[in-house]
């Protein structure tokens, strides 16, 4: 079985698709499926699946209460009752907190997407006043621009990665490259070169990453997409799976994304400065930041 969505809110409605499969020579008809959570009826229906063969059948409900969710599929399968219950669970979190650490130059960008947005407890920090012990308290970390990474932060973010932590780096207009390169070094993704000036664009959306659902209901066929005047290069580490989250016609991606052991890291490859690029002014990348944060565990939304 699996979510319909890749996060579950509070008092929304939500679905859970459920996969049964008849190895036997009749036709199963109007078989009842019970779905309990927490040991409460959520949802009830009739199922039919053909004989040796397969059917999907999707299962309605909602959340009043975060915490883990204790799911239960009971099929009703007599005589044979020694496997007629199906056990999973995931959890639903009251709020996610997300911290932007920020630099003189940190733009607005951040804070317009999740200031405003009751779900997310928002706080920003600067740069040189963090409080390492507190990072894993995070579910989201923007490194929003700033221009030096200290040593002791790289190795703070190496951790909140490996602890399943989700980092998003967007450069400053004038990163130090030395701190920047030891930050990709330590996690093992490759290297970021000297600022580079060469008109571009974006011309691909990778629709299959979750980040984009809800984005778009149809797209458009005209889609405005971020314009490129110049950016950081980014040589990939070729033994690290990379996923390109918006590919321009350039060498680097505009939006990437990395999988880290049981952390996610993405990194931007221009600030949020109109002499770089416009994508910090286009409609479709406020959405993709914020599920960026709401969708960072996806992988792992249910355990059996």
């Amino acid at each position: 079985c699996w979510l319909g969505s890749p996060i579950v809110q509070l008092n929304t409605n939500n679905k859970l698709f459920v996969r049964f499969k008849n190895s036997g020579e009749k036709v199963v008809t109007n078989k009842p499926v019970t779905l309990k959570i927490n040991e409460q009826v959520k949802s009830v229906k009739e199922i039919n699946v053909a004989a040796n063969s397969y059917s999907v059948d999707s299962f309605s409900f909602s959340i009043q209460k975060s915490g883990i969710q204790n799911i239960e599929v009971v099929f009703n399968d007599y005589p044979i009752t020694y496997d007629d219950a199906f056990f999973a669970s995931f959890e639903v979190k009251q709020n996610e907190h997300v911290l932007s650490v920020e630099d003189v130059e940190s733009t607005n960008h951040i804070a317009a997407i999740f200031s405003t947005d009751n779900y997310f407890i928002y706080t920003k920090n600067d740069v040189l006043q963090i409080d390492y012990s507190k990072l894993a308290s995070y579910d989201f970390i923007v490194l929003n621009q700033v221009k030096e990474i200290s040593s002791g932060l790289i190795n703070s973010l190496k951790i909140y990665i490996q602890n399943c932590g989700a980092l998003f780096v967007i450069p400053a207009k004038d990163i130090n490259l030395e701190s920047y390169n030891a930050l990709f070094n330590n996690l093992g993704i490759g290297s970021i070169s000297a600022i580079k000036t060469q008109k571009a664009a974006v011309q691909k959306l990778n629709l299959n990453e979750k980040i984009y659902q809800g984005v778009f209901v149809q797209i458009p066929k005209n889609i405005d997409l971020p314009k490129i005047e110049k950016y950081y290069p980014i040589n990939f580490n070729a033994q690290r799976m990379h996923y390109d989250i918006m590919s321009s016609t350039t060498n680097t991606p505009l939006l990437s994304k990395f999988i880290l052991g049981n952390g996610i890291f993405y990194i931007q490859s221009t600030p949020l400065d109109n002499s770089f690029s416009d994508i910090g002014a286009k409609a479709v990348y406020a959405p993709i930041v914020y599920n960026m944060a709401l969708m960072k565990n996806y992988a792992s939304n249910l355990n059996f």
